[in-house]
């Protein structure tokens, strides 16, 4: 049973769900919200007009529906459950148990469901490579259940089949380890899906205050990020651009840019890249440097700092 004694209170800031703040409080408090609320104002000097919205996971009682009203004014109010009688705890408390335990099964079996409809949609798609982050949770359990190219200490390789969902997402299905016959099919799929990640993919450059620099991406998103690993890669940016030393920046699968090593561009791309905040499940945000073709001739320099 869920314990629901303790219950949360939030503040929202603005219109992003980020920009606020969140108190626990004792559910059956009649001044749950008003406590919270003076815990805010001591820890972060807050004003009644920065509120915008507030969310309690219990409807607030009398006295504080009138310490908000009074407070706040006319903002946005929500809550989860009705509030009972002062004798009605009990049962309130096993019915919202109930209901979130049967949320918790809808979203599961909606979650199911949504993993099948990518798996068929994806059946028919492209395998291509997908770079991942040593650092990031559950590398262990990536590891152990796919096959898996290592390039370097800090990233390795895993492989996908990709394709367009009905709904004109990016459905990703991995292939796991019983997707491979032996070493020898290993090898083979490895190659195949690096091969095909030129399949569509294209180099835009432009010129800024800080230096040159391109973008490389495929015309369908997929994984263009990865266009690392082309045997020729550097070849066909050196063969574009002039530029010899290269820094490559990816912070998301579908796309990288790189810059030449020696431009004040590099040097922003790094600290851009020790800022960022993850955006995919699979990598941090990462920067490369690569003086060369093959996989021999890929420096790892950083990623990200943030989680």
């Amino acid at each position: 049973m869920i314990d629901r004694s303790e219950s949360v209170v939030v503040f929202a800031l603005g219109p992003n769900p980020d920009d606020g703040f969140t108190r626990t409080v004792r559910t059956q408090d009649d001044f749950a919200v008003q406590q919270a609320w003076r815990e805010l104002v001591a820890d972060h000097d807050l004003r009644p007009e920065q509120v915008t919205e507030l969310f309690t996971e219990w409807q607030p009682s009398t006295a504080d529906a009138l310490f908000i009203e009074q407070t706040f004014g006319e903002i946005e109010l929500s809550h989860m459950f009705e509030r009972p009688a002062p004798d009605g705890w009990d049962i309130a408390f096993a019915e919202a148990s109930a209901a979130l335990e049967a949320e918790i099964r809808r979203r599961e079996a909606e979650a199911e469901a949504t993993t099948r409809r990518i798996d068929e949609s994806t059946k028919d798609g492209v395998v291509l490579p997908v770079l991942r982050s040593t650092s990031l949770p559950g590398s262990d359990i990536v590891q152990d259940a796919m096959q898996y190219l290592p390039l370097g200490d800090h990233i390795y390789v895993t492989l996908a089949r990709m394709a367009k969902t009905p709904h004109g997402t990016i459905g990703m299905t991995p292939l796991l380890n019983h997707d491979f016959t032996d070493d020898d099919d290993v090898s083979e799929q490895f190659s195949t899906a690096i091969m095909a990640l030129a399949g569509g993919l294209t180099l835009e450059g432009w010129a800024t205050a800080d230096g040159p620099i391109a973008r490389v991406a495929r015309q369908d998103s997929f994984q263009g990020g990865s266009a690392i690993l082309l045997p020729g890669f550097h070849e066909w940016v050196a063969d574009n651009t002039g530029w010899q030393d290269l820094i490559v920046a990816i912070h998301c699968p579908d796309e990288l840019f790189v810059t030449p090593a020696d431009s004040a561009m590099a040097e922003k791309m790094r600290r851009d890249v020790h800022n960022a905040q993850p955006r995919c499940a699979e990598l941090r945000p990462a920067l490369f440097r690569i003086t060369g073709n093959g996989l021999d001739n890929i420096e790892f320099v950083l990623e990200s700092n943030l989680t």
